[in-house]
């Protein structure tokens, strides 16, 4: 799997000319890496039970996960081909990764937390 822009550069053209070559050329289309996370029977009922706790009291939270393997971010993960290759990629929940949490009750703001 190479990006547009590596072979724009492996090959010395420009982006659009080796974006659109792939397009029209080579009937390529771009197809969206869908990421899931892998659960396991017993996650269910612990996350049922923080929900259960957390939601009376949060007005507002945000998260942000960064993965220390540099794992694809979702919202850039293309993959180029000529018909939908339909792929999953499986990430593990226990995958080496930094998470920032903070939120807000009626009170005050919790965090910033390193997880």
């Amino acid at each position: 799997m190479t990006s547009v822009r590596r072979v724009s550069q492996e090959v010395n053209l420009s982006k659009f000319v080796v974006h659109r070559t792939m397009r029209n050329v080579l009937k390529y289309k771009s197809y969206k890496i869908h990421l899931k996370q892998r659960l396991y029977d017993e996650d269910q009922d612990l996350c049922v039970e923080m929900c259960e706790r957390l939601i009376p009291i949060l007005e507002d939270e945000g998260n942000v996960d960064f993965y220390i393997s540099g794992m694809v971010n979702k919202h850039n993960g293309y993959i180029w081909a000529d018909k939908n290759l339909s792929i999953t990629v499986d990430i593990a929940s226990n995958s080496p990764k930094l998470t920032v949490w903070c939120s807000m009750s009626s009170e005050q703001i919790i965090g910033l937390f390193l997880l």
